[in-house]
């Protein structure tokens, strides 16, 4: 397939291209093709695939690369219900569905908000997609049609980090979110800190949104276990500090109260008598 070269004027198909304008005789169709992607990440017509998830994962890593988000579109099966075909197409693919014009200003439209369209993105009718043929028999898959042109730009350099792919999240962000809060650092301190380390926000993954949502997940994994997680730790230390003593209490399999003294808490209270440290946060905590 010819790459249009936005930046000089050239024919094809007797049609004019300027910048990706496609002019016809009828009317004027914009096209957008990735410039921007080397050939050895682009998909291969005819190329065989041992299984369909692997060619996504091509694709996404080429959408990425392009500006653009994929999503997994229809599936089409013969008729002993084997799946035969699968498509994976542009997000924006699609029409867009007539949406009733509401005024928001009345109160009863104020009071259901189930009418309004709560979208993130514009569905404009794209085309781009790639195309997967199940050879009959086999576990292989050949990709046998890939449209390269967009009706839409693609997304910005500077917003790349902000589409729904690169949100995701690695296991290796989940790592340092976990790790700085054990020393009381925050999700969006965590957030903060993983730009500056980054060199800057574009290379970071996710938002600060992500960063929090991320770290109540793990409180939420953790769940009621961190009382024993509390009791561990202590014990750990005291096992590594001679001079640490702790003690707790437990009332149906539930702490209830926990007592903890270091060597400089034990040399206060010998120079100064009656020590008492009392949390502010105390019975407020879930």
């Amino acid at each position: 397939m010819d790459i249009l070269d936005l930046t000089t004027p050239t024919h094809h198909n007797n049609a004019n291209v300027v910048e990706g304008i496609e002019e016809t005789p009828n009317d004027t169709i914009k096209h957008w093709v990735p410039l921007n992607v080397p050939e050895d990440m682009k998909p291969i017509v005819n190329s065989v695939w041992d299984k369909p998830e692997t060619a996504l994962d091509m694709y996404e890593k080429y959408a990425e690369k392009a500006g653009f988000v994929v999503r997994k579109a229809s599936v089409k099966y013969r008729k002993d219900r084997t799946v035969s075909n699968k498509y994976y197409v542009c997000n924006k693919e699609g029409q867009p569905k007539k949406v009733q014009a509401i005024d928001t200003l009345l109160n009863d439209v104020l009071e259901s908000s189930r009418n309004r369209r709560n979208s993130n993105y514009a569905i404009t009718g794209c085309d781009a997609r790639i195309k997967l043929k199940n050879k009959k028999g086999t576990d292989f898959w050949v990709l046998y049609e890939f449209e390269e042109k967009h009706n839409h730009p693609m997304i910005d350099e500077r917003k790349k980090h902000l589409s729904k792919p690169c949100r995701k999240l690695l296991f290796e962000d989940q790592v340092f979110i976990q790790n700085v809060s054990t020393n009381n650092i925050g999700a969006t301190k965590a957030y903060r800190l993983r730009a500056a380390m980054n060199g800057g926000y574009q290379n970071v993954r996710g938002t600060v949104d992500d960063y929090k949502n991320t770290k109540a997940a793990i409180n939420l994994f953790v769940g009621n276990r961190d009382a024993q997680m509390l009791v561990n730790k202590l014990r750990n230390r005291s096992v590594c500090l001679p001079e640490f003593s702790f003690d707790y209490k437990c009332d149906k399999d539930e702490l209830v109260c926990l007592f903890f003294a270091d060597e400089t808490s034990k040399c206060n209270y010998k120079e100064f008598g009656d020590v008492i440290a009392f949390d502010a946060t105390y019975s407020t905590n879930k």
